[in-house]
């Protein structure tokens, strides 16, 4: 495969330099030994000038070298000296003076295009492209096609991208080898210059050309968002016949658009057919743990295990070790949730990945504070040392979260203050202190805080949901409340706990219907013990008794120990 490579210079020593330029010949005349000598020199001087900081004159004395010899490497070498300096025009007229010394050369035409595109040249980028493509062996040409893209997405002109490779691609779309992949690439540019309608029309042509071709629907995938019909019937319709691989990637689509029983049920689905296929196994462990359905949850994870026991195993890849680290954490959630406390602590025991050492600490942690063990959880994960910035977020998280859990709210938010010290813009911590204002009635701090986030970052759509909820949760400024938090689920669609919070404004506002109807929603996509308790008083206030018990007792089964949920249960007197 030769996708485009990105250019990244590199320092040749002198002594090889020289010995690629002047292949080693049986009789050397007179003439062509002081032609040597003279270009060794000035190979020398060039190498030498830029070891003196004067990347100008070394630069000129390599070019002249190169063009003398047409020695590849030479070019080559001319260009990264250019590139170092940042001296753009310079490395141009090195690439052009190769491209035109070796007409066949499709590294050349490479260096001569992401030049281009970095100088922000698209429109004379195009010949380039036109002749790698050329010079591209036809079993090569469908991945360099693919990988374009990927090249041309800095452009700061989109639209003028798109056309450029259109162009360079004209020859290839009716071409049934290689056009699903012009019609792919070129939806890919239609999505980078955001227009998506034009992108679903290059993933149609592409897709009719060839009903096979995985490459469309790979980007159809990448429009997934539950509100475009087209892209959804297109990809029903494809699924079935994928390879696992592809049916793994769409399951993983419809989680991140929190289309949860969809996932699953494309989950199921494919492990039928393909029921040796670990990693989906896996994926559909760990929804299921998520989900409440721990009898599930644990066979899937067990099969998973099984499937890749490093004795069965051809290879036992770090990343097959990591995924089975996730599956022991996962067995251990389950244990946890039934208050085996010494099976959860069994299964993390086995969970040996070395990335994984603060994650396994953490749930060590949290295992403790579920006994009361509050102390002993936090010199635990105090213990634990973080190598790098991740590690070090997700130490602070799980503290201030058992502190916030124990009810040592002054704790957390000493311990949250102290870091917004270090790293003032750091919204995540804000958001986390903003919570444990609110679980200290300090509701006046908290929103500010949320307020600090959206203006800080305004696509995020979980300042706007805690804010929006918070407001309708004390049934205060009803309609600021369905504003903000219509808002997050324009950032988030589909997000199954915003709809959440939006079914309990409706509620809060007296529209009922709307509010079941919302809520019902929200518990279909993500069966969470929370949404249950607001689902459940909906059901309830209006008088649907049965169907509330219901969902109430779903709820329990999902967690016992919901906080929302209990009080609802007493506060409604509802007898289970």
């Amino acid at each position: 495969m030769h996708p485009i490579k990105h250019l990244r210079p590199r320092l040749l020593g002198m002594a090889v330099l020289v010995a690629l330029a002047f292949p080693v010949q049986a009789k050397e005349s007179t003439t062509s030994s002081a032609l040597n000598a003279q270009l060794f020199y000035e190979i020398l001087l060039g190498e030498l000038s830029v070891r003196a900081n004067d990347d100008g004159s070394g630069f000129a004395l390599m070019l002249d070298a190169a063009r003398r010899t047409q020695s590849p490497d030479l070019f080559r070498r001319a260009v990264d000296i250019a590139l170092r300096s940042r001296a753009g025009t310079s490395a141009l007229a090195a690439a052009r003076a190769w491209t035109q010394s070796d007409t066949h050369s499709a590294e050349a035409q490479r260096y001569l295009l992401q030049i281009l595109l970095g100088l922000n040249q698209p429109k004379e980028a195009q010949a380039p492209l036109v002749r790698l493509l050329e010079l591209t062996p036809d079993e090569e040409k469908a991945d360099l096609i693919w990988s374009i893209s990927s090249v041309f997405e800095h452009a700061s002109d989109k639209r003028q991208a798109v056309f450029v490779v259109e162009n360079a691609l004209d020859k290839f779309k009716s071409d049934m080898k290689f056009g699903p992949s012009a019609w792919a690439t070129i939806a890919r540019m239609w999505i980078n210059a955001a227009d998506s309608g034009q992108a679903l029309q290059a993933i149609t042509k592409g897709h009719t050309l060839d009903p096979a071709a995985q490459r469309p629907m790979l980007v159809a995938m990448s429009l997934l968002d539950g509100q475009n019909p087209k892209v959804e019937e297109l990809l029903r319709a494809y699924v079935p016949g994928a390879d696992p691989e592809f049916r793994l990637r769409y399951a993983r689509a419809l989680l991140n658009q929190q289309r949860i029983k969809e996932a699953q049920a494309e989950l199921t689905a494919m492990l039928s057919q393909y029921p040796d296929y670990a990693e989906a196994w896996l994926v559909q462990g760990l929804v299921s743990e998520a989900t409440g359905q721990g009898e599930q949850a644990q066979e899937q994870l067990l099969t998973y295990l099984k499937l890749t026991d490093p004795a069965g195993v051809e290879k036992f890849t770090p990343e097959i070790r990591r995924a089975r680290a996730q599956a022991y954490m996962g067995l251990a959630q389950i244990s946890e949730k039934q208050k085996d406390w010494a099976r959860a602590e069994s299964w993390l025991a086995l969970a040996d990945n070395p990335q994984d050492a603060m994650r396994v600490s953490i749930r060590r942690g949290q295992l403790l504070a579920r006994q009361n063990k509050v102390e002993d959880a936090l010199n635990l994960i105090e213990q634990q040392q973080a190598s790098n910035a991740e590690e070090a977020r997700l130490k602070l998280n799980a503290t201030v979260q058992i502190l916030r859990d124990s009810k040592q709210f002054e704790r957390a938010r000493a311990l949250l203050v102290q870091m917004l010290e270090r790293n003032p813009g750091e919204t995540e911590s804000i958001y986390t202190l903003a919570m444990v204002h609110e679980r200290m009635g300090d509701l006046a701090e908290m929103e500010k805080l949320l307020r600090q986030i959206i203006a800080l970052k305004p696509e995020d759509s979980s300042a706007y949901n805690a804010l929006g909820y918070s407001l309708a949760d004390r049934g205060e400024r009803l309609p600021e409340a369905l504003a903000l938090i219509r808002k997050a689920l324009a950032l988030s669609p589909n997000d199954p706990f915003i709809t959440d919070s939006l079914g309990w404004a409706e509620f809060r506002s007296g529209n009922l219907d709307e509010a079941i109807r919302l809520l019902s929603e929200a518990f279909r996509s993500r069966p969470d013990a929370e949404i249950a308790a607001h689902l459940g008083e909906a059901l309830w206030t209006k008088q649907q008794r049965t169907q509330a018990v219901d969902i109430f007792r779903q709820g329990m089964e999902l967690n016992n120990q919901n906080e929302t949920l209990l009080e609802t249960i007493k506060r409604l007197n509802v007898s289970l």
